[in-house]
């Protein structure tokens, strides 16, 4: 699946009930439409080689969409940029967003040396549920990706309150 923020490309839907085979066509062909825009935006993030403290920034930022304090998250960011993969490997931005995306969707991490407040491990972390949050966290991901790819830096404080909700709690609550 491929998600961008609503910025970057349109959104195309069909309602599940009512449609036609030529709303089909027409939405599929609106979507082949959007392919050489989609590809030089993966073109600038192949091109966007990240330093160091940039790649760690950006999983920071990601961690903050994910999980309400940093702090207190089970991983760091250090292990939210290993790759599961060798072919994941590589500094440019493309392929630290992936390892990004993927590891903090999938869940499975444990990052041994973290304790929680009380002196206790955490546990693995969990995927994340629900195909609505998924794409929640890749748009999130993606607009962060953008800014860095665009040679914009990161604002943590900005991202730290857009993962609240309006009532105060997590967009993407930690799981057990």
């Amino acid at each position: 699946m491929f998600v961008a923020d609503g910025s970057s490309f349109e959104r195309v839907s069909i309602r599940h009930a009512g449609f036609t085979p030529e709303d089909v066509i027409e939405a599929s062909f609106h979507i082949l439409d959007q392919v050489p825009v989609i590809t030089a935006n993966v073109e600038s993030f192949r091109a966007r080689q990240l330093t160091d403290p940039e790649s760690r920034a950006f999983a920071t930022a990601a961690l903050r969409l994910r999980y309400e304090d940093v702090q207190k998250a089970p991983i760091g960011p250090e292990k939210l940029l290993e790759a599961r993969r060798y072919e994941d490997a590589g500094c440019d931005l493309w392929h630290v967003f992936n390892r990004l995306s993927e590891n903090l969707l999938r869940g499975g991490l444990k990052e041994e040396t973290r304790c929680r407040a009380d002196g206790r491990r955490f546990a693995r972390t969990c995927a994340l549920p629900g195909l609505d949050r998924n794409v929640r966290l890749n748009k999130e991901l993606w607009s962060l990706a953008q800014r860095l790819a665009n040679g914009e830096p990161l604002s943590f404080a900005e991202y730290e309150h857009r993962a609240l909700s309006a009532k105060g709690a997590p967009a993407f609550p930690s799981l057990p």
